[in-house]
């Protein structure tokens, strides 16, 4: 039964100004109470729709900065692994000068922060954008 249907089954000719007055404010507060529980339904739905954009934009830059650390850290085994190869050419040559610079070579390559290339990684609103 709806409210309509209520409406037409009191006896309102026989119901005085007070009754009709309070049964008007318990009709009125009961569509406001399901008025508003639609609104905050509604609003309940758009926050975990926001919520699941934001997790696929996370899981998106998650990729992002996997790849670019992932190609850091390659880029940096491949030059050690060029200085080794180099080191052992000098010490068969006796060159301790040369061999010097190529440690130190290997040290920087070591210090060097695979994450330096990450600007920033959130934007001006505060969700996660990792821009290189």
């Amino acid at each position: 039964m709806n409210f309509p249907d209520v409406l037409n089954k009191l006896p309102l000719d026989k119901m005085s100004a007070p009754q009709i007055g309070a049964i008007k404010e318990v009709l009125d507060s009961t569509f406001n109470f399901y008025k508003i529980k639609q609104e905050e339904e509604t609003k309940r739905a758009e926050i975990q729709k926001e919520l699941q954009i934001a997790i696929e934009e996370i899981k998106s830059q998650k990729e992002v900065l996997l790849t670019a650390v992932g190609s850091k850290h390659r880029e940096n085994m491949t030059t050690i692994l060029g200085l080794i190869e180099h080191i052992d050419k000098a010490i068969e040559r006796n060159d301790h000068q040369s061999l010097g610079m190529l440690l130190n070579g290997i040290d920087n390559t070591l210090k060097n922060n695979p994450f330096s290339s990450v600007k920033d990684i959130t934007d001006k609103n505060g969700r996660l954008k990792i821009e290189l």
